[in-house]
């Protein structure tokens, strides 16, 4: 009985369909881990939002930009955005609390 459980666990969702998004909050310095059943190439803020549920919050993903060649922190405003990934495939967050008032 143990061993068929085993056999229906191994054929359910492929590792390659979970990417997992390694994300810090404010001035945290240990990062969380979220894991979303797709693709990292398919995933967008609103998903990444969408799972976290924190309400006005500011995304900033680590990218290296092509001119200076660098890793930097992008903002991402459009939920329809992909997440960017950093030089080693790894999507990396900081979520900053949104302090400023509305005008």
């Amino acid at each position: 009985m143990l061993k068929r459980q085993l056999n229906a666990s191994a054929s359910g969702p492929s590792a390659s369909n979970e990417t997992k998004i390694f994300y810090y909050i404010d001035d945290e310095k240990t990062p969380y881990v979220l894991k979303l059943a797709k693709a990292a190439n398919a995933i967008t803020l609103l998903d990444f939002k969408t799972a976290l549920n924190l309400p006005k919050y500011k995304y900033f993903f680590e990218t290296v930009d092509t001119d200076i060649k660098r890793t930097v922190k992008e903002e991402i405003l459009d939920d329809a955005a992909l997440l960017p990934q950093d030089a080693n495939g790894r999507i990396v967050c900081w979520v900053r609390a949104n302090t400023a008032e509305p005008v």
